[in-house]
């Protein structure tokens, strides 16, 4: 199997790598380098956002197919292509190469790369003088397909629409790693994949958009369609924005995944995301303060449920529906009522050795005091709609399809081993608020009980 993987250096993204590297995939990942890329891997370089990027993706794939053809010569089999902002990526066109398309995941044609001794190399990719992102005809693609790509972006829809459509004649099938926060509130507990999602834009943060209104233009995306842009069955819609929420952000991506690929669109829809390499807080923060030891400020009831998936599990699950050609959407968490917050905290207790001792404080008294759920006290939420929303939902069609998920004790113990293994000090993603309780505002609270 060939994977691309948009991404891959972060908390789900890494975990996408790592478990297909330990399938014996060929890997490649594209991002913006800010990071080192895992050993093993292909590791293309480039900005979405820019035009630019997406001619580097374009020409990474030219470079992809030459290199498997270098490959068969007994050359080496890695290669880096580099994106600069504004700058056009080129590939030589007299230099083409051919590779036969899958007839299985392990039946690869030989390809043969044939030049002119004196040809010159011309834009294989490039942007228009304004700024629109290139064409598929104008990336010059080589006959080179993935089998799968997984995307894991969490910003402006924009992005995944350009992506999705440059890629979409040269993969198989997309994965899209979207979120259950799609769906419109109210969420019924027991909701399940059909539930109504909040009203999106394909074209949502769309620099044209920007453009527009500096020059006083109707907003518009890059389709040139006024307000909305060509629908997505399913998908509510609204006029095109600059700046959207996580929800909308996610909704808008579905969309323009969906408007791209068709039924060979997968989405996976988790919730609350825990394993080692957690990037956004909430499962550190608690082994952290309860690793402090001492009397620590539990919230609500103990017997409240939450539903959560390990990343690793997201990463299975997310490369075997893909690899099988489903597609469609899927709730991915834990069955709704299997696990509590109670037992999460014992657990966390019971890996850090701590002598911590938990004290339930009810919902109403942690609330008056202005304490915000899940972002003071991370992973809970109160009774209601909220908890609804986020631990009450139907994930019966992903575990008809396949979805394991391993118990809360193996993934609260392997996150505190990883973090005893970095020092204590979970990364951090800068987009995402830094969750914890003041510890003054916890001793206040245990004191006024």
């Amino acid at each position: 199997m060939r994977v691309l993987i948009l991404g891959g250096t972060e908390f789900v993204g890494r975990a996408l790598v790592q478990e297909a590297l330990a399938r014996s995939w060929e890997v490649t990942v594209f991002n913006r380098g800010t990071n080192a890329a895992p050993a093993g891997v292909t590791a293309l370089i480039g900005d979405r956002r820019t035009a630019s990027g997406l001619a580097a993706l374009a020409a990474a794939a030219k470079s992809a197919a030459q290199t498997e053809t270098a490959a068969h010569s007994g050359m080496a089999a890695h290669t880096e292509i580099a994106a600069h902002s504004g700058m056009a990526a080129h590939a030589g066109t007299a230099a083409q190469a051919r590779a036969a398309a899958h007839t299985g995941a392990a039946a690869h044609a030989d390809a043969a790369a044939h030049a002119d001794a004196d040809a010159d190399a011309d834009a294989a990719a490039h942007a228009d003088a304004d700024g629109k992102t290139a064409t598929v005809a104008d990336l010059d693609f080589p006959h080179y397909r993935w089998d799968l790509v997984v995307d894991t972006w969490s910003w402006e829809p924009f992005a995944v629409r350009d992506s999705a459509r440059l890629l979409a004649p040269f993969a198989d099938r997309y994965a899209y790693v979207s979120s259950r926060s799609v769906y419109a509130d109210p969420v019924p507990a027991g909701a399940d994949e059909s539930a109504p999602l909040v009203p999106s834009n394909l074209s949502d943060g769309d620099p044209a958009l920007r453009n527009a209104a500096t020059a006083g233009a109707p907003a518009t995306g890059s389709d040139g369609e006024q307000g909305t842009v060509a629908l997505a069955e399913g998908w509510p819609s609204a006029p095109p924005q600059l700046e959207v929420d996580y929800a909308r952000g996610k909704a808008g991506a579905e969309r323009a995944l969906v408007e791209a690929f068709g039924d060979r669109a997968l989405i996976v829809r988790p919730g609350l995301v825990l394993g080692p390499w957690e990037n956004i807080g909430r499962l550190p923060w608690w082994l952290g303060r309860i690793a402090q030891g001492g009397e620590v400020l539990a919230p609500g009831d103990p017997s409240g449920g939450i539903q959560y998936i390990d990343a690793r599990d997201l990463a299975a699950f997310t490369l075997d529906a893909g690899s099988r050609g489903l597609g469609g959407a899927f709730n991915v968490v834990s069955p709704a009522g299997a696990a509590t917050l109670g037992r999460l905290l014992e657990t966390a207790v019971d890996v850090t050795g701590s002598d911590a001792r938990l004290l339930w404080v009810p919902a109403e008294r942690i609330l008056s005091a202005g304490v915000s759920p899940w972002i003071e006290l991370p992973i809970w939420l109160p009774e209601g709609a909220d908890h609804d929303m986020m631990h009450a939902g139907d994930v019966s069609k992903a575990l008809a399809a396949g979805l394991s998920i391993r118990p809360l004790e193996q993934a609260v113990a392997d996150t505190w081993r990883w973090l005893q293994s970095v020092g204590g000090m979970a990364p951090q993603r800068a987009d995402r608020p830094t969750v914890g309780l003041d510890p003054d505002v916890e001793r206040r609270l245990l004191a006024d009980g």
